[in-house]
Protein backbone atom coordinates (compact mmCIF):
# COMPACT_ATOMS: atom_id res chain seq x y z
CA UNK A 1 0.00 0.00 0.00
CA UNK A 2 2.81 2.39 0.93
CA UNK A 3 4.62 1.73 -2.35
CA UNK A 4 1.43 2.30 -4.30
CA UNK A 5 0.91 5.63 -2.55
CA UNK A 6 4.48 6.72 -3.27
CA UNK A 7 4.10 5.57 -6.84
CA UNK A 8 1.09 7.82 -7.30
CA UNK A 9 2.98 10.77 -5.85
CA UNK A 10 5.93 10.46 -8.22
CA UNK A 11 4.24 11.64 -11.47
CA UNK A 12 2.49 14.46 -9.59
CA UNK A 13 5.83 15.68 -8.29
CA UNK A 14 7.48 15.28 -11.70
CA UNK A 15 4.91 17.09 -13.82
CA UNK A 16 4.28 19.82 -11.27
CA UNK A 17 8.01 20.55 -11.25
CA UNK A 18 8.29 20.57 -15.04
CA UNK A 19 5.25 22.83 -15.44
CA UNK A 20 6.69 25.68 -13.37
CA UNK A 21 10.41 24.90 -13.52
CA UNK A 22 11.44 28.10 -15.31
CA UNK A 23 9.41 30.31 -12.99
CA UNK A 24 10.83 28.69 -9.86
CA UNK A 25 14.33 28.90 -11.31
CA UNK A 26 14.00 32.65 -11.91
CA UNK A 27 12.47 33.19 -8.48
CA UNK A 28 15.28 31.23 -6.84
CA UNK A 29 18.08 33.07 -8.64
CA UNK A 30 16.51 36.51 -8.15
CA UNK A 31 15.94 35.77 -4.47
CA UNK A 32 19.56 34.72 -4.00
CA UNK A 33 20.74 37.92 -5.67
CA UNK A 34 18.47 40.11 -3.54
CA UNK A 35 19.86 38.86 -0.23
CA UNK A 36 22.84 41.21 -0.58
CA UNK A 37 21.48 43.61 -3.17
CA UNK A 38 21.44 46.68 -0.92
CA UNK A 39 25.17 46.42 -0.24
CA UNK A 40 25.90 45.78 -3.92
CA UNK A 41 23.72 48.69 -5.03
CA UNK A 42 25.14 51.19 -2.54
CA UNK A 43 28.70 50.13 -3.41
CA UNK A 44 28.15 51.53 -6.92
CA UNK A 45 27.35 55.02 -5.62
CA UNK A 46 30.01 57.41 -4.40
CA UNK A 47 33.16 56.27 -2.63
CA UNK A 48 31.44 54.39 0.17
CA UNK A 49 32.12 57.12 2.72
CA UNK A 50 29.81 56.94 5.72
CA UNK A 51 28.48 60.38 6.59
CA UNK A 52 27.17 61.02 10.07
CA UNK A 53 23.42 61.49 10.22
CA UNK A 54 22.65 65.22 10.12
CA UNK A 55 18.93 65.62 10.79
CA UNK A 56 18.97 69.30 9.83
CA UNK A 57 20.66 68.48 6.52
CA UNK A 58 18.06 65.79 5.78
CA UNK A 59 15.22 68.20 6.54
CA UNK A 60 16.64 70.85 4.23
CA UNK A 61 17.41 68.29 1.50
CA UNK A 62 13.76 67.20 1.50
CA UNK A 63 12.60 70.82 1.35
CA UNK A 64 15.03 71.58 -1.51
CA UNK A 65 13.75 68.65 -3.57
CA UNK A 66 10.15 69.80 -3.16
CA UNK A 67 11.14 73.37 -4.03
CA UNK A 68 12.90 72.23 -7.20
CA UNK A 69 9.91 70.08 -8.20
CA UNK A 70 6.77 72.25 -7.86
CA UNK A 71 3.60 70.25 -7.35
CA UNK A 72 5.52 67.17 -6.23
CA UNK A 73 6.21 66.05 -2.68
CA UNK A 74 8.37 63.71 -0.63
CA UNK A 75 6.08 61.31 1.15
CA UNK A 76 8.59 59.08 2.92
CA UNK A 77 12.22 58.27 3.64
CA UNK A 78 13.60 54.76 4.08
CA UNK A 79 17.08 53.58 5.03
CA UNK A 80 18.72 51.66 2.19
CA UNK A 81 20.40 49.10 4.44
CA UNK A 82 23.67 49.31 2.49
CA UNK A 83 26.14 52.02 3.43
CA UNK A 84 25.15 53.41 6.83
CA UNK A 85 23.05 56.58 6.87
CA UNK A 86 21.93 56.39 3.27
CA UNK A 87 18.25 56.81 2.49
CA UNK A 88 15.78 56.61 -0.38
CA UNK A 89 13.27 59.45 -0.59
CA UNK A 90 9.95 58.47 -2.18
CA UNK A 91 8.88 61.45 -4.28
CA UNK A 92 5.33 61.53 -5.64
CA UNK A 93 5.27 63.14 -9.09
CA UNK A 94 2.48 65.19 -10.62
CA UNK A 95 1.37 62.19 -12.67
CA UNK A 96 1.09 60.02 -9.56
CA UNK A 97 4.20 57.98 -10.29
CA UNK A 98 7.10 57.75 -7.86
CA UNK A 99 10.78 58.64 -8.08
CA UNK A 100 13.46 57.38 -5.72
CA UNK A 101 16.03 59.96 -4.68
CA UNK A 102 18.96 58.46 -2.79
CA UNK A 103 20.74 60.75 -0.35
CA UNK A 104 23.45 60.30 2.26
CA UNK A 105 23.45 61.38 5.89
CA UNK A 106 24.64 64.86 4.92
CA UNK A 107 21.71 65.37 2.55
CA UNK A 108 23.75 65.00 -0.66
CA UNK A 109 21.78 63.55 -3.58
CA UNK A 110 23.51 60.44 -4.96
CA UNK A 111 20.99 59.21 -7.53
CA UNK A 112 17.49 59.81 -8.85
CA UNK A 113 15.67 56.92 -10.52
CA UNK A 114 12.11 55.69 -11.19
CA UNK A 115 10.44 53.54 -8.57
CA UNK A 116 7.43 52.21 -10.47
CA UNK A 117 7.83 53.13 -14.15
CA UNK A 118 10.41 53.05 -16.99
CA UNK A 119 12.18 49.87 -15.93
CA UNK A 120 15.08 50.63 -18.26
CA UNK A 121 16.08 53.61 -16.11
CA UNK A 122 15.87 51.74 -12.80
CA UNK A 123 18.83 50.21 -11.05
CA UNK A 124 19.30 46.52 -11.87
CA UNK A 125 18.51 45.50 -8.31
CA UNK A 126 15.27 47.49 -8.28
CA UNK A 127 14.14 45.67 -11.43
CA UNK A 128 15.06 42.28 -9.95
CA UNK A 129 13.24 43.19 -6.72
CA UNK A 130 10.04 44.14 -8.54
CA UNK A 131 10.16 40.92 -10.57
CA UNK A 132 10.77 38.76 -7.50
CA UNK A 133 7.97 40.37 -5.50
CA UNK A 134 5.28 41.19 -8.06
CA UNK A 135 6.33 40.12 -11.58
CA UNK A 136 5.85 43.71 -12.86
CA UNK A 137 2.09 43.21 -12.34
CA UNK A 138 1.52 45.03 -9.05
CA UNK A 139 -0.84 43.38 -6.58
CA UNK A 140 -1.88 40.74 -9.12
CA UNK A 141 1.73 39.70 -9.54
CA UNK A 142 2.19 39.49 -5.78
CA UNK A 143 -0.76 37.10 -5.56
CA UNK A 144 0.67 34.99 -8.39
CA UNK A 145 3.98 34.81 -6.54
CA UNK A 146 2.10 33.77 -3.40
CA UNK A 147 0.22 31.04 -5.24
CA UNK A 148 3.44 29.79 -6.80
CA UNK A 149 4.89 29.69 -3.29
CA UNK A 150 2.02 27.50 -2.13
CA UNK A 151 2.64 25.28 -5.15
CA UNK A 152 6.34 25.13 -4.31
CA UNK A 153 5.62 24.28 -0.67
CA UNK A 154 3.36 21.44 -1.81
CA UNK A 155 5.96 20.18 -4.25
CA UNK A 156 8.70 20.29 -1.61
CA UNK A 157 6.50 18.19 0.65
CA UNK A 158 5.86 15.68 -2.16
CA UNK A 159 9.54 15.52 -2.99
CA UNK A 160 10.52 15.03 0.65
CA UNK A 161 8.02 12.20 1.00
CA UNK A 162 9.44 10.52 -2.10
CA UNK A 163 13.06 11.02 -1.00
CA UNK A 164 12.61 10.00 2.65
CA UNK A 165 14.90 6.98 3.20
CA UNK A 166 14.13 3.85 5.18
CA UNK A 167 15.86 3.24 8.50
CA UNK A 168 19.61 2.72 8.32
CA UNK A 169 19.62 4.10 4.76
CA UNK A 170 20.20 7.75 5.64
CA UNK A 171 23.93 7.70 4.99
CA UNK A 172 23.46 6.21 1.54
CA UNK A 173 20.72 8.73 0.76
CA UNK A 174 22.69 11.78 1.93
CA UNK A 175 26.02 10.64 0.45
CA UNK A 176 25.15 8.62 -2.67
CA UNK A 177 27.60 6.21 -4.23
CA UNK A 178 28.50 6.56 -7.92
CA UNK A 179 25.81 5.13 -10.19
CA UNK A 180 26.27 3.52 -13.58
CA UNK A 181 23.81 5.54 -15.65
CA UNK A 182 23.42 9.30 -15.98
CA UNK A 183 19.76 9.11 -15.01
CA UNK A 184 20.59 7.18 -11.84
CA UNK A 185 23.34 9.64 -10.90
CA UNK A 186 21.01 12.60 -11.42
CA UNK A 187 18.31 10.94 -9.34
CA UNK A 188 20.72 10.15 -6.51
CA UNK A 189 22.06 13.69 -6.30
CA UNK A 190 18.62 15.26 -6.74
CA UNK A 191 17.47 13.21 -3.78
CA UNK A 192 20.56 13.87 -1.64
CA UNK A 193 20.69 17.62 -2.23
CA UNK A 194 16.95 17.80 -1.64
CA UNK A 195 17.35 16.18 1.76
CA UNK A 196 20.23 18.51 2.63
CA UNK A 197 18.25 21.70 2.15
CA UNK A 198 14.60 20.76 2.67
CA UNK A 199 14.20 22.09 6.22
CA UNK A 200 15.52 25.65 5.70
CA UNK A 201 13.71 25.75 2.36
CA UNK A 202 10.38 25.01 4.05
CA UNK A 203 10.98 27.83 6.54
CA UNK A 204 11.96 30.43 3.94
CA UNK A 205 9.22 29.46 1.47
CA UNK A 206 6.59 29.65 4.21
CA UNK A 207 7.79 33.13 5.17
CA UNK A 208 7.67 34.17 1.51
CA UNK A 209 4.08 32.97 1.20
CA UNK A 210 3.15 35.02 4.27
CA UNK A 211 4.75 38.10 2.72
CA UNK A 212 2.85 37.65 -0.53
CA UNK A 213 -0.53 37.42 1.19
CA UNK A 214 0.22 39.72 4.14
CA UNK A 215 -1.47 42.82 2.74
CA UNK A 216 -4.97 41.38 2.06
CA UNK A 217 -4.93 39.33 5.27
CA UNK A 218 -3.86 42.29 7.40
CA UNK A 219 -6.43 44.54 5.73
CA UNK A 220 -9.19 41.96 6.17
CA UNK A 221 -8.55 41.41 9.86
CA UNK A 222 -7.24 44.85 10.80
CA UNK A 223 -3.79 43.57 11.75
CA UNK A 224 -1.94 46.87 11.88
CA UNK A 225 -0.15 49.01 14.42
CA UNK A 226 -2.52 51.65 15.71
CA UNK A 227 -1.88 55.29 14.93
CA UNK A 228 -3.18 58.53 16.45
CA UNK A 229 -6.69 59.57 15.52
CA UNK A 230 -6.93 61.73 12.44
CA UNK A 231 -7.75 65.40 12.80
CA UNK A 232 -8.98 68.17 10.54
CA UNK A 233 -5.62 69.90 10.76
CA UNK A 234 -3.48 70.30 7.65
CA UNK A 235 0.25 70.75 8.19
CA UNK A 236 2.99 71.46 5.66
CA UNK A 237 6.29 69.85 6.56
CA UNK A 238 9.03 72.33 7.36
CA UNK A 239 12.78 71.54 7.40
CA UNK A 240 13.19 72.32 11.09
CA UNK A 241 10.12 70.26 12.02
CA UNK A 242 11.41 67.31 9.98
CA UNK A 243 14.81 67.51 11.68
CA UNK A 244 13.20 67.83 15.09
CA UNK A 245 11.07 64.71 14.55
CA UNK A 246 14.18 62.68 13.68
CA UNK A 247 16.16 64.08 16.60
CA UNK A 248 13.36 63.45 19.11
CA UNK A 249 13.05 59.82 18.03
CA UNK A 250 16.79 59.17 18.21
CA UNK A 251 17.12 60.95 21.56
CA UNK A 252 14.43 58.71 23.00
CA UNK A 253 16.39 55.65 21.93
CA UNK A 254 20.15 56.27 22.25
CA UNK A 255 22.13 54.07 19.89
CA UNK A 256 19.16 53.43 17.61
CA UNK A 257 19.37 53.87 13.82
CA UNK A 258 16.86 55.82 11.74
CA UNK A 259 14.84 53.35 9.69
CA UNK A 260 12.09 55.39 8.06
CA UNK A 261 10.18 58.64 8.18
CA UNK A 262 6.70 59.34 6.85
CA UNK A 263 5.83 62.96 6.29
CA UNK A 264 2.68 64.68 7.63
CA UNK A 265 -0.41 64.43 5.46
CA UNK A 266 -3.91 65.88 5.43
CA UNK A 267 -5.57 64.90 8.69
CA UNK A 268 -2.32 63.45 10.02
CA UNK A 269 -0.34 66.37 11.45
CA UNK A 270 2.52 64.22 12.66
CA UNK A 271 5.62 62.42 11.46
CA UNK A 272 5.79 58.66 11.75
CA UNK A 273 9.37 57.84 12.66
CA UNK A 274 10.66 54.28 12.87
CA UNK A 275 14.00 53.44 14.42
CA UNK A 276 15.85 50.18 14.78
CA UNK A 277 17.00 49.36 18.29
CA UNK A 278 19.36 46.60 19.35
CA UNK A 279 17.82 43.14 19.40
CA UNK A 280 15.26 43.62 16.63
CA UNK A 281 15.18 40.96 13.91
CA UNK A 282 15.05 43.35 11.01
CA UNK A 283 18.44 44.56 9.86
CA UNK A 284 17.11 47.83 8.45
CA UNK A 285 13.36 48.14 8.97
CA UNK A 286 13.06 49.19 12.60
CA UNK A 287 10.13 48.05 14.69
CA UNK A 288 10.04 50.91 17.18
CA UNK A 289 7.61 53.56 15.99
CA UNK A 290 6.99 57.09 17.21
CA UNK A 291 4.43 59.62 16.04
CA UNK A 292 5.90 63.09 16.51
CA UNK A 293 3.73 66.19 16.23
CA UNK A 294 4.76 68.38 13.29
CA UNK A 295 3.78 71.58 15.07
CA UNK A 296 5.39 71.11 18.48
CA UNK A 297 7.73 68.11 18.28
CA UNK A 298 5.93 66.25 21.05
CA UNK A 299 5.67 62.46 20.88
CA UNK A 300 1.98 61.80 20.32
CA UNK A 301 2.27 58.02 20.52
CA UNK A 302 4.98 55.36 20.72
CA UNK A 303 4.83 51.68 19.89
CA UNK A 304 7.29 48.82 19.98
CA UNK A 305 6.98 45.38 18.47
CA UNK A 306 7.09 43.87 21.96
CA UNK A 307 3.78 45.50 22.94
CA UNK A 308 2.13 45.07 19.53
CA UNK A 309 -0.72 42.57 19.01
CA UNK A 310 0.31 39.01 18.19
CA UNK A 311 -0.89 39.27 14.58
CA UNK A 312 1.34 42.28 13.96
CA UNK A 313 4.36 40.56 15.51
CA UNK A 314 3.66 37.44 13.45
CA UNK A 315 3.51 39.18 10.08
CA UNK A 316 6.36 41.58 10.89
CA UNK A 317 8.60 38.56 11.48
CA UNK A 318 8.01 37.15 7.98
CA UNK A 319 10.46 39.43 6.14
CA UNK A 320 13.51 38.93 8.39
CA UNK A 321 12.88 35.17 8.36
CA UNK A 322 12.52 35.07 4.56
CA UNK A 323 15.70 37.09 4.02
CA UNK A 324 17.58 35.38 6.84
CA UNK A 325 18.11 38.69 8.67
CA UNK A 326 16.63 37.20 11.83
CA UNK A 327 19.83 35.15 12.24
CA UNK A 328 22.28 37.88 11.24
CA UNK A 329 24.92 37.35 8.58
CA UNK A 330 24.78 33.58 8.94
CA UNK A 331 21.05 33.66 8.25
CA UNK A 332 21.50 35.85 5.18
CA UNK A 333 24.15 33.50 3.80
CA UNK A 334 21.78 30.59 4.46
CA UNK A 335 18.95 32.42 2.67
CA UNK A 336 21.19 32.98 -0.36
CA UNK A 337 22.26 29.34 -0.22
CA UNK A 338 18.63 28.18 -0.19
CA UNK A 339 17.99 30.22 -3.34
CA UNK A 340 20.94 28.56 -5.04
CA UNK A 341 19.82 25.20 -3.63
CA UNK A 342 16.39 25.59 -5.22
CA UNK A 343 17.92 26.58 -8.56
CA UNK A 344 20.13 23.49 -8.38
CA UNK A 345 17.15 21.28 -7.54
CA UNK A 346 15.21 22.62 -10.52
CA UNK A 347 18.17 22.08 -12.85
CA UNK A 348 18.77 18.53 -11.59
CA UNK A 349 15.08 17.69 -11.81
CA UNK A 350 14.78 18.89 -15.41
CA UNK A 351 18.02 17.12 -16.36
CA UNK A 352 16.73 13.90 -14.78
CA UNK A 353 13.46 14.22 -16.69
CA UNK A 354 15.26 14.74 -20.01
CA UNK A 355 17.66 11.86 -19.32
CA UNK A 356 14.69 9.60 -18.65
CA UNK A 357 13.05 10.57 -21.93
CA UNK A 358 16.24 9.88 -23.86
CA UNK A 359 16.60 6.50 -22.15
CA UNK A 360 13.03 5.52 -23.03
CA UNK A 361 13.47 6.55 -26.67
CA UNK A 362 16.65 4.53 -27.02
Amino acid sequence: MAKSFVGRLRPVHRWLSIAVALFWLLQALSGALLVFHVELDDARLGDGTVHALDAQALGHAIAAIEQDRPGEHVRALYATGGVANRFDLYVTRKDGKTDLVRIDGAGTVLRTSPSDYEYGRMSLYRVVSIFHQELFLGDLGTRIVGLSGLLLFTNLALGLRLAWPHRKRWRAALLPSPAQTLRARLYAWHRAIGLWGALPAFVLVTAGILLAFASPIRDRFGIELSEPARTGITVTAQPDATARAIEVALQRHPGAALSSLRMPRDGRPWYRVRVRVSGEWHRTHGQTTMFVGAADGNVVQQQTLANAPFGVRFFESALPVHTGEAAGWAGRVLSCAVGLWLATMVALGVAQFLAGRRARRS
